[in-house]
């Protein structure tokens, strides 16, 4: 069995246990923190959701967003390329990145303009 192999079966295996859920993707271009984070309040820990931010970080205040979630604080990560999705949390991907979704895990790649 090659590696392939076995990492396909780890991901079948996972996929079969973990119960569905849905990745909104929240393009929030003309939305402050203020308006994201009440957002996010509405939404934060639902066991069948997990956020995708699509919003230029360039132009999001991040410190504030923190600031106003408060405890739901720790549910917004910033993907790495293979993580695998969780419900529940909230993603704010890296600047200038290409994300898509491939067998319940996040893949990132750089933008090319």
């Amino acid at each position: 069995m090659t590696d392939d192999e076995t990492s396909n079966n780890e991901i079948a295996t996972d996929a079969s246990t973990q119960p569905p859920f849905f990745v909104p993707g929240v393009g929030a271009a003309g939305m402050d923190a203020d308006r994201l984070a009440e957002l996010l309040d509405a939404v934060g820990g639902a066991s069948n959701l997990a956020i995708m931010l699509m919003r230029d970080r360039q132009l999001l205040d991040q410190a504030r967003l923190h600031e106003l979630l408060g405890r739901q604080a720790t549910l917004l990560s910033v993907p790495s390329d293979g993580d695998r999705l969780q419900p529940g949390r909230f993603y704010l991907p890296p600047a200038e990145t290409v994300v898509t979704l491939e067998e319940g895990r996040i893949r990132l790649r750089a933008l090319i303009r």
